[in-house]
């Protein structure tokens, strides 16, 4: 009966989707092959797709296995590309939640969208096979005059008694990222039953040091003072950031001076969160770096490691230690300053993880075998 249901199933979703190709009238030819690979794949899965999700690894490599693995990715693809024509992709996230696939193949989707259409980025893939566990989202959230000055807000669907308010900054070299690619992000800390904000901020060249880090103290004062309009409660407000944005969290928390601008203080912090972060990262070798953090004084106010002092609110650092972009002493060497004045720090060294390892359990179909998130977890809870 499962089989008939998920024939039935994949079929009116195919029939969906070329009527609104056609409707569309973006190219035709292309979706009735595209969704012909589709109804393969869907068909393919429904004759042993309890057997694929259950003992995945020794199906896989099997002739039978392998051809199912694939055409599903190729399903997937094609949901994917018809949707982002659209440029719906709410149709996209309603399809891959009633999809019976297994981790492997999302991550041969993965590799299929990035490698082989250009319209897909791997964010895009990321974030449209997140499960949903948002109740809302608010988007495009002023919280200053510029352009770049916007957030937007995740709430979950069933909040933690004790939920909090997580402000990430994304990382990318102080010079790119765009808040919408980091949504896998939120959701999974909306999963945690915890609210997420996630904000832009000024990129050089058209900032250098510390306008970047300007923009996460306003970005921070917003949420400070929204924080019950946001959660319907009083929450406790952490910040949270990987590689450069984790560079960015520590200085707002840490450097009083940032906060002390928007009228208020570090004191207001439940805590900070940085994984793989830059803070200790002197002498600057790279020209653009040099660039982007022009004069000595600029070079030494941009090492959160100098401004740790004994009225810091609680820090988590996470590294891996297979980083070869941010060494893990920036992590080790921050731990062992906030250890000298007294305050409290955690830090996890993951084993084989590299620098964006420390991510890649926020997406869905990854697993968390090293404990970022469940470490995570217990210090947002005060655990």
């Amino acid at each position: 009966m499962r089989v008939r249901a998920n024939f039935a199933e994949y079929v009116a979703y195919t029939i969906i989707l070329i009527f609104m190709l056609e409707l569309s009238g973006a190219f035709p030819w292309l979706a009735y092959g595209l969704c012909l690979s589709l109804t393969l794949g869907h068909l393919s899965y429904a004759y042993d797709v309890s057997q694929m999700q259950e003992n995945f690894r020794p199906h896989f490599w099997n002739g039978h296995g392998f051809h199912r693995a694939i055409w599903g990715s190729v399903g997937h693809v094609s949901c994917l590309c018809m949707a982002r024509s659209n440029s719906d992709w709410r149709i996209m996230r309603f399809l891959s939640a009633s999809h019976h696939a297994s981790h492997a193949s999302l991550k041969l989707t993965v590799l299929f969208a990035t490698l082989f259409i250009p319209a897909c980025s791997f964010f895009d893939v990321v974030n449209a096979f997140n499960p949903n566990s948002l109740s809302s989202v608010q988007r495009d959230v002023a919280y200053g005059a510029l352009a770049r000055n916007k957030l937007d807000i995740y709430s979950p669907l069933e909040p933690a008694p004790n939920a909090a308010i997580v402000v990430f900054f994304y990382g990318g070299g102080w010079d790119s990222g765009k808040r919408a690619d980091y949504e896998f992000v939120a959701r999974k800390i909306a999963a945690m039953g915890h609210f997420a904000v996630i904000p832009d901020y000024r990129l050089y060249p058209q900032v250098v040091f510390p306008g970047f880090v300007q923009d996460g103290a306003l970005a921070t004062a917003y949420v400070l003072e929204h924080a019950y309009h946001i959660t319907g409660r009083n929450s406790s407000v952490f910040l949270m950031g990987h590689s450069a944005g984790a560079h960015i969290a520590m200085l707002v928390a840490l450097d009083d001076r940032y906060l002390a601008e928007t009228g208020h203080t570090t004191s207001q912090l439940a805590g900070a969160i940085g994984l793989a972060g830059p803070y200790d990262f002197l002498p600057l070798t790279s020209a653009r770096l040099q660039k982007i953090f022009p004069t000595l004084q600029a070079r030494y106010d941009s090492q959160p490691i100098n401004f740790v002092d004994a009225n810091d609110p609680p820090v988590f650092l996470g590294h891996g230690n297979r980083d070869k972009r941010v060494l893990l002493k920036n992590s080790v060497n921050m731990a062992e300053a906030i250890m000298r004045k007294g305050n409290a720090v955690t830090l996890r060294i993951y084993p084989g993880l590299s620098h964006t390892g420390v991510v890649r359990p926020f997406i869905s179909f990854m697993n968390d075998d090293k404990g970022v998130l469940s470490g995570i977890s217990l210090f947002l809870s005060g655990s």
